[in-house]
């Protein structure tokens, strides 16, 4: 009766109980575990030193350097895994919810998860910030790029895993991603305060994220009078890119908070 009538708005621990009437209660401490551990896994990462926590260990002697290469958490309980067994976990993971996600995309939403979670001082790389940063455009979009931490981490997981060749594509997709957020705080009552993009990733704010898509795919009328989009192009990229940039906060959201 305590948790679920005093302390229904306190921190996890004390909502457990609350939480039990819908989870198992060994499942929601099983779960409160594994965040503990994928925060100090994320700890361990950042230090370089320390030992990772995994749910399976390797057959082979591995250095701490090739842990952190080759485990990655599994997003639904968090515990990390290797790569290659990382799929076969999620596919009977407890904590799963109805998803209809792949191998791959098991993979990409998880390697976000992490990268959002490490460096949570969101320091930018150097090597980042010489070959895309300082090619960008200076002007506004380019300043709302620079501001927000959720857009800048997702750029430098796209330049880790593209390369420099690609550094034009990657400074466009962050532009869209601050294009976006432009549409967005246009049509935010408090004109003193500019919204981020990680409060934008919230069921709150879900209409103002598809209004903001639609104007900037330029709604329009066929020939035969159907609803058509002028530019669509950039509706199909932001999909993707904001599942992405939403798994970057879960990472920094379990980090932070516990």
């Amino acid at each position: 009766m305590h948790e679920t009538t005093r302390c229904s708005n306190q921190s996890t621990p004390c909502r457990a109980s609350k939480f039990s009437y819908r989870w198992n209660g060994l499942d929601f401490l099983s779960m409160l575990t594994n965040r503990g551990n994928f925060k100090h896994n994320c700890n361990v990462i950042e230090r370089g030193q320390a030992d990772l926590i995994v749910g399976r260990q390797s057959t082979k002697p591995m250095t701490l350097s090739q842990k952190i290469q080759s485990y990655l958490p599994c997003v639904y309980c968090c515990v990390l895994y290797m790569k290659h067994d990382l799929w076969r976990h999620a596919q009977k993971c407890r904590f799963r919810c109805l998803d209809d996600m792949t191998c791959n995309s098991i993979l990409v939403h998880s390697t976000m998860m992490l990268r959002g979670a490490v460096d949570i001082k969101s320091h930018v790389n150097d090597r980042f910030k010489a070959d895309v940063l300082q090619g960008m455009r200076n002007d506004y979009i380019t300043n709302i790029v620079l501001g927000d931490e959720i857009i800048l981490k997702y750029g430098q997981h796209l330049h880790q895993r593209l390369g420099r060749n690609r550094a034009h594509d990657i400074s466009q997709r962050m532009r869209q991603l601050a294009r976006l957020m432009k549409e967005i705080n246009s049509g935010v009552p408090d004109e003193n305060r500019e919204v981020t993009l990680s409060e934008c990733l919230s069921g709150s704010m879900f209409d103002n994220v598809v209004e903001a898509t639609s104007s900037l795919s330029v709604p329009s009328t066929s020939a035969l009078g159907c609803p058509v989009f002028s530019n669509p192009s950039i509706g199909l990229k932001l999909g993707p890119a904001l599942v992405k940039c939403a798994e970057i906060k879960k990472g920094l959201g379990i980090q932070r908070r516990y």
